[in-house]
């Protein structure tokens, strides 16, 4: 059976292969063009250009699929002014958020995004108030820990629907059904290898 790219497929092809020559020692062929464009169908293909120039500054060799893909998030993230705040931003802004509000006051504590607030809630609100000043160190690193695993969190589940999107329905049916197996309560300990 011979693959035969759809249109979409096609222009994300075109796209890459214009990049290309940029690269001049890239090993990149047709084979590669065709995983890379089945791996970032999903993607818009103004944003794929947009992220291709981008490395183009930024790149001494071809990109991978997960740089497109990272890049392509830093220049939405930009472009829609909402980048997220790395995890030494979220721990100044909650002290920020802090030292202007009185946990006891009726007024909402505000956060510049829910990545933020949902950090601090997990960590506590009222506990990092009542931090001691010979705590602070520790219960930053605590919190920065909390933020970081949360935006793992988010980024493969991101991936992860970026993955689902792009496959086909049998694969699909395929995947999730696996995916329901292993997350299934196990009434024994151990698992068959034909349950996987």
């Amino acid at each position: 059976m011979t693959y035969s790219p759809n249109d979409k497929q096609k222009e994300i092809i075109k796209i890459l292969c214009g990049f290309r020559p940029a690269f001049p020692n890239s090993k990149v062929d047709s084979d590669t063009m065709l995983i890379y464009a089945y791996a970032l169908l999903d993607m818009d293909t103004g944003v794929l250009y947009a992220a291709m120039t981008k490395i183009l500054h930024t790149c001494k060799f071809f990109p991978t699929v997960a740089e497109i893909r990272a890049t392509a998030e830093e220049m939405l993230q930009f472009s829609n002014n909402s980048s997220i705040p790395t995890a030494g931003e979220a721990w100044e802004e909650v002290q920020r958020v802090i030292r202007t509000i009185s946990p006891y006051s009726s007024k909402p504590w505000e956060f510049s995004c829910p990545e933020v607030e949902q950090a601090a809630r997990q960590f506590g609100l009222m506990e990092l108030c009542r931090l001691q000043e010979n705590e602070v160190n520790t219960a930053r690193a605590q919190f920065m820990r909390i933020y970081n695993q949360q935006q793992e969190k988010l980024k493969m589940q991101r991936e992860m629907k970026a993955v689902l999107q792009t496959l086909p329905p049998s694969r699909k049916s395929q995947f999730l059904a696996v995916a329901r197996s292993i997350m299934a309560p196990k009434t024994s300990t151990s698992i068959a290898i034909w349950d996987l």
